[in-house]
């Protein structure tokens, strides 16, 4: 209604996994709204980062430890950065006090002025007030040569990540100021993670020794075939969140999103980090244009720290906020929501959703193996692949391993399909996934295949994941168990 304000080309959708935003861009296309953006928050952060940050290595890593993921998530790093910062203006006072003499004492004047904000400017003032004291032009010269050395240096975000994440000391600012989210043994795992990703080549042990003494008894050349170390070189996605918190807390006031969106719509937004929905925040011109979407039952990050919609609000920076709670489930049956509900158990909301349609009961099957579970699944996918050619079907696993597991056991089965990065088909057939990749997204039928003990202990992050995976489904659920079954069906399944 307002394209002037509100032109398509900045109106976004950010969504935690793959899946959802090629959702997202499907229903914006249906919306006449093509040129609108649709993203995860990976793809976005990681593309705003390399557009401010020079020198970052191309390839992101893709096995992050899940210690590291957590640790570079935590908003405690932000006190790690202020220390970054502080230090560095410490080491400019004493590198000014040892090299130049000058009438105005200009280290104390230097630590005077230090600020954790607006880096830039503050350099100005110290220069011009240092050069005010030095008489001689060729000093000045040097002067203005070092400190423009100098904010080059400040202003190398790509050598900070090696400064912060290779500094114990840093890294226990960040645990400290955790409260105790962050252990000893988080430390030492992004330490040793770090040092893989940014410590030597293997090839570069090599480099100094002169050719011929590199010649081996078999003849192979020692450099070729040194090992690869597919680590070596890479950056974390979780990287560019915290490197873009630290260049804008050197920029200050002065900083400006390359891309500046004008209204900002976060969907799952339980499954973001404090630090990311500050970063998001950052990126549109005020809080009244930032719309979420989620729901605190369905949050399966455990690295996103949710902390309730009060706190979620506040780091978008909203004092006021237009919150509409949906108390009817439009997607999935009566029988599916009622179940969703006691898969929750101590964790669901007081009063479950209100259904607005009715469907088959929810079926919960144990089997004494997995090799009859599965030869099971598989006879009734292909009936239903014959009786109903059009249907859209999911196999949500509990993660990769158990769907690449399952899909090797289900591809006899007609148009059965593996999903391992968000790339839904949305057209009917059989997608073999895991519950991680589907938040957001509905099928016709459903099956949960290893609804076991092993994959659904009774823990609170388990009885999400399972929520989750059961309200994907439109029309009918199966929930499918063998050996021994998940004690959260054992509760359920006397109660229905």
């Amino acid at each position: 209604k307002d394209p002037q304000n509100y032109s398509e080309k900045k109106l976004a959708v950010i969504v935690p996994d793959p899946g959802l935003a090629a959702l997202t861009a499907n229903l914006l296309d249906g919306l006449k709204m093509k040129n609108a953006s649709s993203l995860t928050y990976e793809d976005w952060v990681i593309r705003s980062g390399r557009r401010q940050i020079k020198g970052l290595p191309r390839k992101v890593c893709k096995q992050t430890p899940p210690a590291a993921i957590k640790f570079k998530k935590h908003k405690a790093i932000l006190q790690a950065i202020y220390q970054l910062i502080n230090d560095e203006w410490e080491e400019l006072a004493t590198i000014v006090e040892k090299k130049f003499k000058s009438k105005k004492d200009m280290p104390t004047f230097i630590r005077d002025q230090a600020s954790t904000s607006n880096i830039s400017d503050t350099l100005k003032k110290i220069r011009s007030e240092h050069l005010k004291n030095i008489s001689a032009k060729n000093r000045q010269k040097i002067i203005n040569q070092f400190y423009d050395q100098w904010e080059e240096k400040v202003f190398d975000i790509s050598a900070n990540r090696a400064d912060l994440l290779l500094n114990p000391r840093y890294l226990q600012i960040a645990c400290e100021a955790s409260a105790g989210e962050l252990s000893e043994r988080d430390k030492r795992d992004v330490l040793s993670h770090s040092i893989s990703q940014m410590g030597a080549s293997p090839n570069d042990d090599l480099m100094d020794i002169d050719d011929h003494r590199l010649k081996t008894l078999d003849g192979r050349d020692l450099t070729r075939e040194a090992r690869k170390d597919p680590v070596f070189d890479t950056i974390d996605a979780e990287d560019f969140t915290w490197m873009l918190h630290l260049l804008k807390q050197k920029v200050g006031q002065n900083y400006r999103w390359p891309k500046r969106w004008a209204h900002l719509v976060v969907d799952e937004s339980q499954d973001f980090a404090p630090l990311e929905l500050l970063l998001m925040a950052a990126s549109v011109g005020s809080p009244a244009d930032i719309t979420i979407a989620g729901d605190s039952a369905q949050q399966i990050k455990a690295s996103s720290n949710f902390e309730g919609w009060e706190k979620t609000t506040g780091y978008l920076g909203a004092t006021k906020v237009n919150k509409h709670t949906l108390n009817v489930t439009y997607r999935s049956t009566k029988e599916v929501a009622e179940f969703a509900h006691k898969v929750l158990g101590e964790f669901a909301p007081t009063h479950p959703p209100t259904a607005k349609k009715t469907g088959a009961p929810v079926s919960i099957s144990a089997y004494p193996t997995e090799a009859e579970a599965m030869m099971l699944i598989a006879e009734a996918l292909t009936d239903l692949m014959i009786q109903e050619p059009l249907a859209y079907v999911a196999v949500v696993a509990r993660d990769e391993i158990s769907a690449r597991r399952i899909f090797k056991v289900l591809s006899d089965v007609p148009k059965v399909r593996l999903v391992d990065s968000g790339n839904f088909m949305f057209v009917s057939g059989v997608e073999v996934t895991h519950v991680a990749q589907v938040k957001g997204l509905e099928f016709d039928y459903v099956i949960v295949p290893d609804a076991t003990s092993q994959h659904y202990p009774s823990t609170a992050e388990s009885r999400r994941l399972m929520h989750v995976a059961a309200t994907r489904a439109i029309h009918q659920l199966w929930v499918v168990a063998y050996s021994n079954p998940s004690p959260i069906l054992k509760s359920i399944k006397e109660s229905m």
